[in-house]
C-alpha cells in the first residue's frame, strides 16, 4: 500500500504467493485501531468508512488515473486520463480524456456544467465508481439479505459479503464470477480487494494506496464473462486545505446539464421499456423449466447518458438461474438517451423481466 503524499504499497500479490502484506502498521487509523467484524452489516459500514473518496469529514482532494481498455480478443484498444479536483460533494471538477473524447465537468452551487462530449463510454462511469463509489446505497433499502462469507484467492484468506435479492436463500456463489453484488476484503483489514456481479462485471485490485485515512485503489483490473476487459493506474493523488473557487467556475461555451449537482432522474419502467433500442432477449433456462422455477426478476437498473447499463442489481428473484438470465440478456440492452433540456441524462429505473412455464 501507498499514501499518498508518502505513498505506501500493499500488493494482493504477496498475499496470492503467501507472503504476509507488509503494511499493517501503515493503514488508516480507522481500519487499524477497530477488529475485522463477521457480522456483514457491520463488515460493510466499517468498509464504506474507509474504502474510497465519499463520506464525511474529507479533506479537498484530488486524483488522477489512468486507463487502458481491451477488445474482444484482448487486444488493447483505448486508453486516456480522468482526473478530479474536489471541495465538497456539490463543488468539484472532472476532467476525463481519451482517444476522440474529452470531456470536463464542473459543479457549483448553480449545478452542473459540461465541456467537450456530450455523453462518456460505459467505461468512465465503471473509473468513477471504482475511486468514488465503490459500494452502492444501503442495500437493505431494497430488501437484500447480506451474506458473509470466508474465500480464498490463490493462498490469500478473504472476508466477502455477498448482497442476495429477495426471495432467495443464502446460496453461495462463485466469488470470482458472482451472480449478485459480492466484495471481498483483506483478511485482518477491511481493504477492499474485489468487486462486482453478474451484472456489472468483476475487478480485482492488485495494488492499494491510501490518501487522507482511505484506501484506494493503485491498480486494478476490470473482467466481464472471465474476460478482461479494462486496467486502470493511480498516477497521483493528494489533499489540500481547499482548492480555489475560480476552478469550479464553468468555461465559456459549457452547457448547463442538470440543475442541481443532487439531481436525480427516476422513471418507471413502462416508461423507459418503451424507449429499447436493442440488446439480447433473455433465455428460458432448461435447468429452471424442469425444476418449475417461475416468476417476476426485478432488477435495478442505472442507464447512463449513452443509453447502456451501467449498473445492473438483482433486488428480487425467484430463483438464482433466473436471476443469471435476467442480468446477462438485461445488461446487454441499448436505450434511446434520455434527454432534459435536450441533452442526455443518465436514469434510475426498475426493469422486471417475467418467466412463466409454458411460454
Amino acid at each position: 500500500m501507498k499514501t499518498l503524499g508518502k505513498l505506501l504499497f500493499c500488493s494482493l500479490l504477496a498475499a496470492v504467493a503467501g507472503g504476509a502484506l507488509p503494511c499493517e502498521a501503515q493503514t488508516p487509523a480507522a481500519a487499524s485501531s477497530a477488529p475485522m467484524p463477521t457480522d456483514p452489516a457491520a463488515l460493510m459500514q466499517l468498509a464504506a468508512q474507509t474504502n474510497g473518496l465519499a463520506g464525511a469529514g474529507l479533506k479537498p482532494w484530488h486524483i488522477k488515473v489512468a486507463y487502458q481498455t481491451y477488445d474482444a480478443k484482448g487486444n488493447p484498444s483505448q486508453q486516456g486520463t480522468f482526473e478530479e479536483w474536489w471541495n465538497s460533494p456539490s463543488e468539484y471538477v472532472r476532467h476525463f480524456e481519451g482517444q476522440g473524447l474529452r470531456q470536463e465537468s464542473q459543479v457549483n452551487a448553480k449545478g452542473k456544467f459540461i465541456e467537450g462530449a456530450v455523453s462518456l463510454p460505459y467505461f468512465a462511469n465503471v473509473i468513477e465508481n471504482i475511486y468514488l463509489h465503490p459500494f452502492p446505497k444501503d442495500p437493505t433499502e431494497d430488501g437484500l439479505h447480506l451474506h458473509y462469507k470466508m474465500e480464498k484467492l490463490g493462498k490469500a484468506d478473504l472476508n466477502c459479503v455477498e448482497q442476495i435479492a429477495k426471495g432467495l436463500d443464502t446460496e453461495a456463489g462463485h466469488t470470482l464470477d458472482p451472480v449478485f453484488p459480492t466484495y471481498c476484503f483483506e483478511k485482518d483489514h477491511p481493504m477492499l480487494r474485489l468487486a462486482g456481479s453478474f451484472g456489472q462485471g468483476v475487478y480485482e485490485i492488485m495494488q492499494i494506496a491510501s490518501l487522507d485515512g482511505r484506501y484506494l485503489p493503485e491498480d486494478v483490473t476490470l473482467f466481464d464473462d472471465g474476460k478482461k476487459q479494462m486496467t486502470v493506474h493511480l498516477l497521483s493523488g493528494e489533499t489540500t486545505e481547499r482548492w480555489p473557487e475560480s476552478m469550479f467556475d464553468p468555461p465559456a461555451g459549457a452547457i448547463q446539464v442538470e440543475e442541481l449537482p443532487s439531481h436525480k432522474v427516476l422513471l418507471q419502467g413502462k416508461v423507459i421499456a418503451g424507449r429499447r433500442i436493442g440488446g439480447n432477449n433473455p433465455i428460458y433456462p432448461l435447468d429452471a423449466k424442469l425444476n418449475h422455477q417461475e416468476g417476476k426478476v426485478v432488477l435495478h437498473a442505472i442507464i447512463g447518458s449513452d443509453g447502456r447499463i451501467h449498473s445492473l442489481i438483482a433486488v428480487s428473484a425467484p430463483s438464482k438461474l433466473l436471476a443469471s438470465s435476467a442480468l446477462a440478456a438485461v445488461k446487454t440492452w441499448q436505450y434511446k438517451p434520455y434527454l432534459i433540456g435536450g441533452h442526455p441524462v443518465s436514469v434510475e429505473t426498475e426493469i422486471h423481466v417475467i418467466y412463466r412455464l409454458g411460454n
